[in-house]
């Protein structure tokens, strides 16, 4: 139901870039699409990357997350096939911004 739902909402509402490409394109110093700082980014990643796996079950995640979920399709799509970033780069991220 989820995918069917995501798969809907891309059709209404499309993102200029799913984060995933986002952190990838920080990571490596490139032009940014999001108006997102990157501390906001990094956390907005953590944040559907934990609602992605504690949808497992059936009912385990509120309206407020799941509308979360349809408010980036693409993103959701990415996590919910396994496309996540590699984790040196959002290390690399990470270390950046705590400079």
């Amino acid at each position: 139901m989820l995918k069917l739902s995501l798969w809907v909402f891309s059709w209404i509402r499309s993102e200029p870039c799913s984060i995933q490409r986002e952190v990838l394109n920080r990571a490596a110093k490139k032009r940014s699409v999001l108006d997102l700082d990157t501390v906001d980014l990094l956390e907005l990643y953590d944040h559907l990357d934990r609602i992605a796996k504690k949808r497992t079950g059936t009912a385990t995640i509120s309206v407020s997350e799941f509308f979360t979920l349809m408010k980036y399709p693409q993103s959701t799509r990415n996590f919910l096939n396994d496309r996540r970033v590699p984790l040196n780069d959002i290390q690399a991220l990470r270390k950046r911004v705590s400079k």
